[in-house]
């Protein structure tokens, strides 16, 4: 298969088939490798690695000039592209280029494939910063719901009122959580230890529409750094 300037070179070939309540290939399980001979086959599921060196050519290809100019592919609620059944996921989409980002994607545009009914809406995606103290953040920032003039409160807890935290020698560092006046959370950043694991709690948050109050309720094992969620004031 070539296009331009990029070429697809079949090399061999897995057939297996699936239910959708299993990950786990049923009856089907072969492999086919053939050097020599020419072979017809039609290709239901295709799996395309862009690197560099291809990624103009084939954004020109799925996406059109538009997408070309903007270097990203262009995809709908399902994350399929302008060519049906043909979707893009992870970086070559645009948003946020995080691996953890890619694999939700991967798992929607499965789902869908397997006929499941899913609306991928708009996920909390988290990022981090492996550094010491740890930096994560989901949602909007400060800077940004100021920018949008987002009518908000903001709640800062430090770290050196934590337990866990003077007990470890860990005190740098504090917990931001940004929400409505009705108490939904829309952001938080978190600087210090433990940051990438606490921020999933506010993702899980935002997901699932809990409010910043059924946080604050929520009973956290003592001492742990996650006590510092339950201390944010609403």
């Amino acid at each position: 298969l070539k296009y331009k300037n990029f070429e697809i070179e079949f090399v061999g070939a897995r057939k297996e088939s699936y239910r959708s309540d299993s990950r786990k290939p049923l009856v089907e399980n072969g492999t086919l490798e053939d050097d020599q001979k020419r072979r017809d086959f039609t290709i239901n599921t295709m799996a395309l690695s862009l690197n560099k060196k291809n990624f103009g050519e084939i954004l020109d290809f799925f996406g059109g000039r538009e997408d070309l100019k903007n270097k990203k592919i262009k995809v709908n609620h399902l994350l399929e592209t302008k060519m049906k059944d043909i979707f893009a996921i992870g970086d070559c989409k645009g948003g946020y280029l995080l691996a953890h980002s890619a694999f939700k994607d991967a798992d929607l545009v499965t789902k869908s494939i397997l006929g499941e009914k899913t609306d991928k809406g708009e996920f909390a995606i988290p990022r981090v910063v492996y550094t010491h103290p740890e930096f994560a953040s989901v949602g909007l920032t400060e800077e940004e719901v100021r920018y949008r003039n987002i009518d908000c409160m903001i709640s800062k807890v430090p770290y050196a009122s934590n337990g866990r935290a003077i007990a470890t020698g860990k005190t740098k560092g504090q917990v931001k959580v940004i929400y409505t006046k009705k108490g939904e959370i829309i952001g938080s950043t978190i600087v210090g230890e433990g940051a990438s694991e606490m921020i999933s709690i506010i993702s899980l948050a935002i997901d699932n529409g809990l409010s910043l109050k059924k946080i604050t309720e929520t009973v956290f094992p003592h001492p742990t750094f996650s006590e510092i969620l339950g201390e944010v004031v609403y």
